[in-house]
C-alpha cells in the first residue's frame, strides 16, 4: 500500500553491471575524509523525541542523618554506628 503513495518519487537503482560510469571518474581515487575523534565518554542513551515521555527518576528525601563522626570518641556518647 505505501508503495502507491510514493510511486512517483521512488527510483530503482539498476545492477552495478548496467551502470554507465565514465573512465575519468572511474580512475579517480576516493579517500575518506578525516574525522575528529570525540573526547570523553560515549553517550549510551539516546535523546528522546518530542512526542515521547521519559520515565521519571525516583525522588529522594532530604532527611537529616545522625552525625556519626568522632563525637562518640570526644564526648563519650554512644551512637549506633
Amino acid at each position: 500500500m505505501w508503495v502507491m503513495a510514493y510511486y512517483m518519487t521512488i527510483y530503482l537503482v539498476p545492477d552495478m553491471s548496467q551502470w554507465d560510469v565514465p573512465d575519468d571518474i572511474r580512475s579517480k581515487e576516493i579517500i575518506a575524509p578525516e574525522r575528529k575523534i570525540k573526547l570523553g565518554r560515549k553517550k549510551i542513551n539516546r535523546f528522546p523525541s518530542a512526542g515521547e515521555k521519559r520515565p521519571k527518576a525516583p525522588r529522594t528525601q532530604n532527611k537529616r542523618q545522625a552525625r556519626q563522626g568522632l563525637q562518640w570518641l570526644l564526648f563519650g556518647n554512644s551512637f549506633s554506628v
